[in-house]
């Protein structure tokens, strides 16, 4: 005859168990907290785990799903590990309490539905797979086992969630301090933790800019260099290369000029792109061409950049709004000129060879992915140009399943470099 459940033996290993894989998952949480942080505040950082554009952390953190209630997603897990290692802690100490138990199978239920919908997210939305997520999501379906695993030895997990909800009950005081506790921590997440991934990009800061041949330019009004940057407003990849080449040209202001063209991976506008992916992608497009008109190019660009992946996505009435330009004169752009202004930048990307975004053009050189400032600076002639040897022993950059041509084409065509070879930033469709 078998032992009634509260006689069963209580393997002593689970709780620690529990415990040391709380730990761990802490550490990744704490591990993607800093990459979150590090991939919005430097855009020339790189994280260790982006791959490719499949398996990318970097990709996932730049994603609107990295951020939850006020906070990224990594911080709710940190907060998440903490409690679980304090339930964990209590079973412990105390292990034939079913309350305890019961608390941890709640906590680790939670974690692995998280980790189940972050992962439905990452695979259909994103489309890129962050390696130290999925760590977490091992961790999770680790810990849930053991939990699952002894409400069982404990009499199933319908007994040992009654007799937690008892214990709540039974001391009501208790219960309230603990939820009330969790409730302020939370609030105080979500008030105070700090929104640098909104960052706003700068305005013209400070440099001349205009038109030439009907392309927006800003920096030098006599240029020794001219960069030709091909780019979408949604590609969070974009937003972070175009930081750095401002930041670049505010410093050459006198030497350097940056031209825009739109190079939109949207199927609406442009014939390279055979399925789904940036579907707002040509309207942003045909916004800033108008927004040109009015001589509001560059803040435009900075908005949209800014809030391209808002919900709402931002169309004419609120560009027109924040920015102050005539509404009327917008819609009649929108209905005439801008999808051929768009077209136009388009087939010229084409001429050149562009195959994703950001792509660069200095001269005669057509770049993917980071622009190697050491050529730009070479042109300057304040630098020695890269030599080939140096470029050829960068490592490559990886391929990609791109919706249009392969990456690995402009990857190649890039010129000798002492800089890592461009990666291919094409964007998932959710970006």
């Amino acid at each position: 005859m078998s032992a009634s459940p509260e006689k069963q033996p209580i393997p002593r290993w689970a709780g620690p168990a529990i415990l040391i894989l709380a730990l761990i998952g802490l550490g990744f949480a704490a591990k993607l907290t800093d990459l979150h942080w590090r991939v919005h505040t430097d855009p020339a950082w790189h994280s260790f785990c982006a791959v490719n554009p499949g398996l990318d952390c970097d990709a996932v953190a730049l994603s609107p799903y990295s951020v939850a209630f006020g906070a990224p997603v990594s911080i709710w897990g940190v907060f998440g590990y903490l409690l679980i290692a304090a339930s964990a802690i209590w079973v412990i100490r105390r292990p034939k309490l079913r309350a305890a138990l019961a608390a941890t199978l709640v906590l680790t239920t939670f974690a692995l539905l998280t980790s189940l919908g972050l992962g439905v997210i990452s695979t259909l939305q994103i489309k890129s797979l962050c390696l130290l997520c999925s760590a977490t999501y091992v961790v999770n379906i680790a810990a849930f086992s053991i939990a699952l695993f002894l409400a069982k030895k404990r009499g199933g997990t319908r007994l040992v969630l009654s007799r937690g909800n008892e214990w709540a009950r039974d001391h009501g005081r208790l219960s309230f301090a603990i939820l009330a506790s969790c409730a302020v921590a939370a609030l105080a997440l979500t008030a105070g933790y700090p929104k640098y991934w909104k960052k706003k990009l700068q305005g013209d800061l400070g440099m001349p800019s205009g038109m030439i041949d009907g392309q927006p330019w800003i920096g030098a009004a006599n240029p020794k260099v001219t960069i030709t940057e091909f780019s979408d407003y949604e590609c969070p990849y974009c937003k972070r290369g175009h930081q750095m080449v401002r930041q670049f040209v505010q410093q050459h202001k006198d030497e350097v000029r940056l031209i825009h063209r739109n190079y939109p991976l949207d199927r609406a506008c442009n014939p390279n792109i055979p399925e789904d992916f940036h579907q707002n992608a040509c309207r942003f497009a045909y916004l800033t061409a108008c927004a040109a008109e009015q001589g509001a190019f560059w803040q435009a660009n900075d908005y949209l950049f800014d809030h391209a992946r808002d919900d709402p996505t931002p169309g004419a009435h609120a560009l027109s709004e924040a920015l102050d330009l005539d509404r009327a004169q917008l819609e009649k752009c929108l209905q005439s000129s801008a999808r051929a202004h768009v077209i136009a930048d388009i087939k010229d990307g084409d001429k050149h060879g562009v195959e994703g975004t950001p792509t660069y053009v200095v001269g005669n050189q057509v770049l993917m992915g980071e622009l190697p400032f050491d050529l730009t600076l070479a042109l300057l002639g304040k630098g020695p140009m890269p030599s080939a040897s140096v470029a050829a022993s960068a490592p490559p950059a990886p391929s990609a399943p791109l919706p249009a041509a392969s990456a690995s084409t402009s990857a190649s065509a890039a010129p000798s470099t002492s800089a890592p070879a461009p990666r291919p930033v094409i964007d998932s469709p959710s970006r």
